[in-house]
């Protein structure tokens, strides 16, 4: 699912990207993300990461790709990899931490973050991002060049 600047959101790999979001919405997921937005959420983005040997994803900030996200949210998927370790940057110090299969990362959209490289295997993660925005409004809060 995509995000672009002055757009709406659109759903890519249709059936499966539909499918996806869709279980995210329901049920004890539903539940689980609605009490971290406290009330109704829109998933506004959502992708598939595959980071091979040598991949990494540097330092950002998930805000710049729309202001109005809150939370970003990592499904880890991949079972056997080295390296790859989640990082964030708070209060002048990166933190770092090591995701495993079925793990759930929730991070505040504005605080600065990535992966480190991956040295060995595949780090396959879902990631979407929530927002109090609904999908009919376009993405005009945004930093995108």
């Amino acid at each position: 699912m995509e995000d672009k600047k002055n757009e709406t959101p659109v759903y890519r790999n249709d059936p499966l990207g539909k499918n996806v979001v869709a279980r995210l919405s329901r049920g004890r997921c539903y539940e689980l993300l609605a009490a971290l937005m406290g009330g109704d959420f829109y998933i506004r983005r959502c992708q598939a990461n595959v980071l091979h040997a040598g991949s990494f994803i540097g330092k950002h900030i998930d805000t710049y790709s729309n202001l109005d996200y809150r939370y970003s949210c990592v499904l880890q998927f991949g079972e056997q990899y080295e390296g790859g370790e989640f990082f964030v940057e708070y209060q002048g110090k990166e933190q770092e931490t090591k995701t495993g299969y079925a793990d759930f990362l929730v991070n505040r959209c504005e605080i600065p973050h990535g992966v480190r490289t991956v040295r060995g295997g595949n780090r396959t993660s879902l990631v979407f991002f929530l927002s109090k925005t609904p999908l009919s409004q376009i993405n005009s809060n945004h930093k995108q060049i």
